[in-house]
């Protein structure tokens, strides 16, 4: 085997060796330059790839925002009619504790308003503990009389005539004492 000695300090390269040299170099460049084209493809790639993606997620970001607008409309929607809903309940809750606790007063006044007679109504009843007083008028005095006789025990209080002589609508005041 034969061997060459190199002594770059002294001699210049060989021929072979300044080949090999132009030859790395050409290759380099080459490598080099595919090695940056197929990056910059890649690069391309991925950008691409990320713009995408960053477009459905800002489509989906409008979706969503549309729908929160929506939503955040119905709960107004559904707050107004809760407070509605709310209040018809405590309404109904204080139309049935007035008739779950409704006294026998309260009884006996809507009695005592439905007997009067056809010609005779109550304008003003009153509970105290001494009883009713009915205030009313009536067409009349044979009314008043009636209005008298439809309460058993009541006492006739006071009788006012009309103001005018055409007008033949008497006051009444009757006092039906408590039981």
């Amino acid at each position: 085997m034969t061997s060459v000695r190199f002594d770059y300090l002294r001699d210049g390269p060989s021929e072979a060796v300044e080949y090999l040299r132009e030859f790395s170099r050409r290759t380099d460049a080459r490598a080099l330059l595919s090695f940056l084209g197929t990056a910059a493809g890649i690069l391309l790639c991925a950008w691409m790839l990320e713009e995408m993606h960053v477009r459905e997620a800002h489509a989906e970001f409008l979706q969503a925002q549309a729908r929160l607008d929506r939503s955040a409309t119905q709960a107004g929607v559904v707050r107004t009619e809760m407070a509605q809903l709310r209040r018809a309940v405590a309404l109904e809750r204080r139309l049935e504790g007035i008739r779950d606790t409704s006294t026998v007063a309260a009884r006996r006044m809507t009695l005592l308003a439905n007997r009067l007679p056809e010609e005779a109504w109550l304008t003003s009843l009153t509970w105290s503990e001494r009883g009713f007083d009915l205030d009313g008028r009536g067409v009349g005095i044979r009314s008043v009389a009636k209005a008298l006789r439809a309460y058993s025990g009541t006492r006739l209080m006071a009788v006012r005539a009309p103001t005018d002589t055409a007008s033949r609508i008497l006051d009444f005041r009757l006092h039906l004492p408590a039981q």
